[in-house]
């Protein structure tokens, strides 16, 4: 096995990849960091995957010409990324590397054209591609700049999964199987492997892809198979924030989190990473780290299996626009867990619903009319541990700025939610995150605040 203090894998997703100068960055972010053994798990160029999608869409509509004029398009844009990337000679050999990739994706286009029909497994073929080219790209680019051997390594040949297109399952025994015997040996060598997030393929070699946070899950899959000590996910931003700092100037960077805080972030609305993806690497005691490309040497947030920590408030989300409902109570237990309700909660006038999208339905055998508030709302989640221990203190600051709250419920041990109507979204969260910044600073609780009994509305 090699040595895991020394071992990562890297996760470079696409919106750090959106042309040859941002590319240029996360390489130079990378190699100052890391120069050998390591993993380098790849996503598609930012927005490629979506133009993939639209490109497949157009060839089902049986317009070949237009997809294949598109399709063209999307490889001459990858090129001039490299001849921008690379010297001339390494262009050369890459751009080869590119126009080989596009024959195959616009023989399928082709295929797709002909059929008039874009299936689920067709559809895979085709994203993979967005990932394939970023990975060469990467790969080449890393070999301008690392004194070690880069490897370029075919996702789909060692993260097998089940035939789920869209949303495959891997499996980690196979995949570990499949790194031990081929892959080990190389990172024992000093040698850095390039490889592709979100796709996978069956056993019999049909490519798959994992969903939303395919990347990083691919990451975490990686760094579970190899024994790595750390899995750094790169981003635009040096970590996880108090809360968005593209809306809150102020907000503060939060050096350590949760497993547990991550997901509840996400749930909430942070669009920091999908937390459910890096569950495999967490689950086995290897470290999550968000990094910054701009910069490198600033060590992010970690993310752990579980923290010690003082009963305060972490960090805050929001989602802007909410449906609310109200249920009754004798139906409210078939509600919670339905994949369109985003938050469920009890209050005293029967059951709180709030979706991310309206809902008319809870499953295929009932159909239920509930109650639903004439207007969206604004759902601000605040995150941290012991929320009955500090949520007074934000309902006060809240009561003090003259904003009311429409309905709050503290959700143990985890999150403080609040609903406001949509118009005061801006001034609450402004308000939330000055009193979570007093209680950061603080550290502690004082004893004389009150509690909150759970799902008060």
């Amino acid at each position: 096995m090699v040595d895991s203090a020394a071992l990562r894998v890297h996760k470079l997703g696409g919106s750090i990849l959106s042309d040859a100068a941002a590319i240029r960055q996360a390489v130079g972010a990378l190699s100052a960091v890391q120069q050998r053994s390591a993993v380098v798990v790849v996503s598609a160029c930012a927005g490629v995957t979506d133009r993939l999608y639209a490109i497949g869409q157009q060839a089902a509509t049986g317009n070949a010409v237009e997809a294949r004029r598109e399709l063209q398009e999307l490889l001459e844009w990858h090129c001039v990324q490299v001849r921008q990337l690379l010297p001339p000679e390494a262009a050369l050999q890459t751009e080869a590397a590119l126009r080989e990739l596009a024959v195959q994706a616009d023989q399928l286009c082709q295929g797709v054209a002909y059929l008039c029909e874009l299936t689920p497994r067709t559809s895979d073929a085709l994203l993979a591609f967005g990932e394939l080219f970023a990975s060469r790209i990467v790969a080449d680019a890393l070999r301008t700049v690392l004194p070690v051997p880069v490897l370029l390594a075919d996702a789909r040949h060692y993260l097998v999964t089940d035939a789920t297109f869209g949303r495959a399952r891997p499996q980690l025994e196979e995949l570990c199987q499949r790194v031990c015997c081929e892959l080990v040996e190389h990172l024992r060598g000093d040698a850095v492997v390039v490889t592709q997030g979100f796709i996978g393929a069956t056993p019999e070699g049909i490519t798959t892809t994992l969903g939303r946070g395919g990347s990083d899950l691919s990451a975490a899959l990686f760094a579970v198979a190899v024994g790595a000590e750390e899995v750094v996910i790169w981003k635009n931003v040096p970590g996880v924030f108090t809360a968005d700092p593209a809306y809150v100037a102020d907000a503060e960077l939060v050096a350590e989190i949760s497993a547990v805080e991550m997901r509840e972030l996400a749930l909430a609305g942070a669009r920091v990473l999908h937390s459910e993806a890096i569950e495999p690497a967490v689950a086995s005691g290897i470290r999550v780290r968000v990094r910054s490309v701009t910069e490198p040497s600033a060590l992010g947030t970690l993310i752990l299996a579980r923290r010690e920590a003082a009963p305060v408030p972490l960090a805050l989300a929001w989602r802007q626009q909410c449906w609310v409902y109200h249920c009754p109570l004798s139906v409210f237990g078939s509600v919670i867990g339905h994949p369109s309700v985003l938050l469920a909660a009890v209050s005293r006038s029967g059951g709180i619903l709030v979706a991310e999208s309206p809902v008319t339905s809870v499953g295929e055998e009932e159909t239920l009319s509930w109650e639903r508030w004439p207007a969206p709302q604004a759902l601000i989640s605040v995150v941290g541990k012991s929320p009955e221990q500090w949520a007074v203190s934000m309902l006060e600051r809240l009561m003090h700025a003259g904003i009311s709250c429409r309905a709050c419920f503290v959700e143990s041990p985890w999150a403080l939610r609040v609903l406001v109507p949509q118009e005061l979204w801006g001034d609450t969260v402004s308000c939330i995150h000055q009193e979570l910044l007093r209680w950061r600073r603080r550290g502690t609780v004082p004893s004389s605040d009150a509690g909150v009994t759970r799902g008060s509305g």
